[in-house]
This record gives C-alpha cells, sequence and structure tokens, in this order.
C-alpha cells in the first residue's frame, strides 16, 4: 500500500513539474500560425476561424529566438494588435500574452495599404523568415513577394515540400512557439 502512494506522489511531483515548465514556456511565449505552400489567394479566413484553428493545432516546432529579436517581435505584436493588418483575410496569425494579430498574404501589401515604413515592413519580413513561413513557397513563387524583392532571399531558405491540396486551400497549419533563448 505505502508503494501505491509512492507512486501516486511520484506522477503528482513530476505532473506538476512539467505543468510549471509548460506554463513558463506560455508566459515568454509567442505563438505563430500560418497556413504552408500557398502564397496566391484562397478562400477568405476570418480572424475568429484562424484563432481557433491556432488554439486546436499542436505545437509543430519551437525556434528560439535572440533577445533582442524576441522583444522587437513582441513589441510588434502588441503595437499593431489595436489595428490587426487584416482581420478579414487571416493567413497568419501572431499572439503574445493577449496581444494577437492576424496578418494576409502577401503581408507586404496590407501593410502598405497601412502607410507601413521600411522598419515595420522589414519586421514583418523577419517575422515570416524566422516562422520558416518563406520556407513553405517555392523558389519559383518567391519572386512574387514584395518582402523578398525589398529584402532578399533569406540565407538559410530551404523549400520544404509540403503534400499536395485542393485549389482553394493550403495543404497544411503550421503552428510554432518563438521563445527567447537564454544565450
Amino acid at each position: 500500500m505505502k508503494f501505491l502512494y509512492l507512486i501516486i506522489t511520484l506522477f503528482a511531483v513530476v505532473g506538476c513539474k512539467t505543468k510549471v515548465r509548460n506554463e513558463c514556456v506560455a508566459k515568454d511565449s509567442i505563438v505563430v500560425t500560418y497556413y504552408r505552400g500557398h502564397y496566391e489567394s484562397f478562400d477568405d479566413v476570418s480572424f475568429v476561424d484562424m484563432k481557433q484553428m491556432s488554439d486546436r493545432k499542436m505545437t509543430d516546432e519551437t525556434i528560439s529566438l535572440d533577445s533582442t529579436l524576441f522583444h522587437k517581435f513582441k513589441s510588434f505584436i502588441k503595437k499593431v494588435s489595436r489595428y490587426r493588418l487584416s482581420a478579414d483575410d487571416a493567413r497568419f496569425y501572431l499572439k503574445c500574452h493577449r496581444d494577437e494579430i492576424t496578418m494576409g498574404i502577401p503581408v507586404y501589401l496590407h501593410a502598405s495599404q497601412e502607410q507601413a515604413d521600411k522598419s515595420l515592413r522589414y519586421t514583418i519580413y523577419q517575422i515570416l523568415w524566422k516562422t520558416k513561413y518563406f520556407n513553405t513557397v517555392k523558389e519559383g513563387s518567391l519572386k512574387y513577394v514584395l518582402l523578398i524583392k525589398e529584402f532578399g532571399i533569406p540565407d538559410d531558405y530551404r523549400y520544404e515540400e509540403t503534400s499536395s491540396c485542393s485549389s482553394k486551400m493550403p495543404s497544411k497549419l503550421k503552428k510554432i512557439i518563438l521563445v527567447e533563448s537564454n544565450k
């Protein structure tokens, strides 16, 4: 009987430590969810739909960012969350704490409509780059991405093949958690 209590106690302790570790990641992370493999348009996806899909999707990858870039992305999300770049055409969803935004693709065009300066466009480019969004677009299609025309193809670009999809909707949703590196 004591052995049973010991096992239950051990599971409770391990379970609590795991929970605390996950909560820490959630506090200091940025959730990024986007459709893979389609630069061109498909049926509209609302902000609410994209948020719900992100909430249901399991994380595919966790990416560590240096402190400067991580805080730059957090402040971008906080600043833009009041305006949402493209609430009715959500292809790219970002959330940090209670702040959340959606961006349409091509993101650059929506940013231009908001009279975005070069610094804002470069931040959007960095987000797409660091979350490996550009890797989901075939190299031949990248030449049509206006942010790529302005800032160039990232040095670490490597196309990631996606499964085939219908003509209207993209093949796969990708969810990434960005965390601040301890370096």
